[in-house]
């Protein structure tokens, strides 16, 4: 199989060939934890044919929410050291301040949007448009006062 995986789009992900070589490294430096869920990320592009950066980012996060989800009923050092190293494979989550900067690029999006939901998913789609993620609560409290502003 070529370095590069390729799903049956033809798109090329690059997270995949960083899992591969992670995978190997941790292998070599006997972090079986690192290694199995790695292996499990891996098994569920194989399983499902999608090599996506999307869909390698979809399943980590869904991942993490599992595991913390599970933590709620005790902590566990294990499934927190996974999700520590599945989140180095998500975007960056930007700031509040972070936030309110490209809030300020897009405002007369923001005050155009039909609702303050829709607004927010303005500024979320705008944020991961450049890479980044965007909590919606965040979202929530950046938009708000933009959109009162065009409402007074």
């Amino acid at each position: 199989m070529d370095s590069v995986q390729k799903n049956i789009t033809g798109r090329i992900s690059v997270l995949i060939d960083v899992i591969k070589a992670n995978i190997t490294s941790a292998t070599k430096m006997r972090n079986q934890l690192a290694s199995d869920i790695l292996k499990v990320v891996l098994g569920e592009c194989q399983t499902r044919n999608d090599f996506t950066d999307e869909f390698v980012i979809r399943y980590c996060s869904e991942i993490i929410k599992g595991n913390t989800e599970t933590m709620k009923f005790g902590e566990s050092v294990k499934l927190s050291r996974e999700n520590e190293l599945l989140r180095s494979y998500l975007p960056k989550e930007v700031s509040k301040v972070e936030l309110e900067v490209y809030a300020g690029r897009i405002s007369e999006e923001i005050k155009a949007a039909q609702s303050d939901k829709h607004a927010i998913g303005v500024l979320v789609k705008y944020v991961k448009s450049l890479g980044l993620l965007a909590s919606g609560d965040a979202a929530k409290e950046v938009v708000s006062p933009i959109r009162n502003v065009s409402h007074s």
